[in-house]
């Protein structure tokens, strides 16, 4: 009686901790990650300690450093990682995959810090940059300190864009190809079968879209999203997520798609666009252009890109019809310096794919840093890309 007892209190507890783990992943599902941190800090690893759960323990503290992780707290999350590997040695047998996937991480933890330390001048830049501005109303504030900003753009993040399960998308295809399967072999007829053909093509068309989308960042989705509203015409509700995605920014400025990548650049470069469109005064324009200038420079992971070309090349143009000589030409000249780049770093990666000794896999890095270029571009010739509009 006493070992089912003890069985059933086994069952019980491990019930307990499962329901409490898919409460804490939902909460981070969410972005409600302090909610998350509370589940997980205060109730579940206090009962693994309690029922000395060693392999429990560590995979708790996998998943606080994850959290820690999307929070921006990088330090916080290696000591947790480091926690968990402790764990894995100390129970030793059949723990090899927990240890190979918690060093990847580890691995992954100590790179995003050594990037977030070299990026400390540029997340600092973004931060003060987005505070000043407020893309809808035109305004510029150098001491401007937005507070209600961030707390909306807390609670927008939950429900801006529609996740579904990952069982409901395959639920959804798989009965999309029954039909299609019923549908050919009904009444089997080339007509049908060309059909059907249509129809997978487009439903896989739409998954690897949906696939791709589910990988994007909240900010970058914000970006694609404003985009599209400029492209449409509506400039106002372009400039309305455009601030958004200030917000979001404000919200977190360490977080990991803001330091890794360009997404807080192409928010500030896409509200340059609008107000190009829009033919807003030469002084907002020519203010904003600096500070994005100055965003680029503190950048030191960036590398070129086709976007930041398109940047230039716009204000290229924009300055040549304001008759500004010195800064059209400074910004031809950034064109012909980042074309140079983009089309320097195309010939390595294209010798790389060349190499049969080359068996690393590319950018196997979370980011590569750019080269500098020096005042090596006097008789360069190149095409200049069409205007973007």
């Amino acid at each position: 009686d006493e070992d089912h007892d003890r069985e059933l209190e086994v069952y019980y507890e491990s019930l307990y901790l499962t329901i409490l783990t898919q409460i804490g992943d939902l909460h981070q599902y969410l972005e409600e990650y302090d909610e998350a941190l509370s589940v997980y800090e205060d109730e579940l690893l206090p009962r693994i300690l309690k029922f000395e759960r060693s392999q429990d323990l560590g995979q708790a503290y996998s998943d606080l450093a994850n959290i820690y992780r999307s929070k921006g707290e990088y330090k916080k999350g290696l000591e947790l990682l480091e926690e968990a590997q402790m764990v894995y040695r100390e129970i030793g047998a059949n723990m090899e995959t927990y240890l190979e996937r918690n060093t990847e991480a580890i691995n992954e933890m100590r790179e995003i810090i050594d990037i977030s330390e070299k990026q400390d001048r540029y997340i600092t830049k973004v931060f003060e940059t987005a505070q000043r501005w407020q893309f809808t109303t035109r305004l510029y504030n150098l001491n401007a300190s937005d507070e209600r900003c961030p707390a909306k753009a807390r609670i927008r993040r939950k429900d801006r864009f529609y996740r579904p399960p990952e069982y409901l998308s395959i639920l959804s295809i798989m009965t999309a190809i029954s039909l299609l399967v019923k549908f050919t072999l009904g009444k089997p007829s080339r007509l049908r079968v060309a059909i059907a053909g249509v129809v997978s093509g487009l439903l896989l068309f739409i998954s690897g879209v949906a696939l791709s989308w589910s990988g994007y960042s909240y900010l970058d989705k914000l970006n694609v999203a404003a985009e599209w509203n400029l492209l449409l015409g509506k400039h106002e509700r372009a400039l309305e997520v455009f601030d958004e995605a200030r917000c979001a920014i404000l919200t977190n400025p360490y977080e990991e798609s803001v330091i890794t990548t360009a997404c807080a650049l192409d928010t500030f470069a896409g509200a340059i666009f609008v107000y190009m469109d829009l033919g807003v005064e030469y002084h907002t324009i020519d203010r904003l252009a600096a500070d994005i200038d100055n965003l680029i420079e503190a950048n030191s992971v960036l590398g070129p890109s086709v976007s930041t070309l398109t940047l230039y090349w716009n204000l290229h143009q924009y300055y040549s019809k304001r008759g500004d000589v010195m800064k059209s030409k400074k910004y031809s000249r950034l064109v012909e310096i980042e074309t140079k780049r983009l089309t320097d770093t195309a010939a390595k990666e294209a010798k790389k794919l060349s190499d049969p000794k080359n068996k690393k896999p590319l950018n196997k890095t979370l980011y590569t840093g750019p080269e500098l270029y020096e005042d090596q571009f006097e008789d360069l010739k190149i095409d200049i890309p069409r205007d973007r509009n």
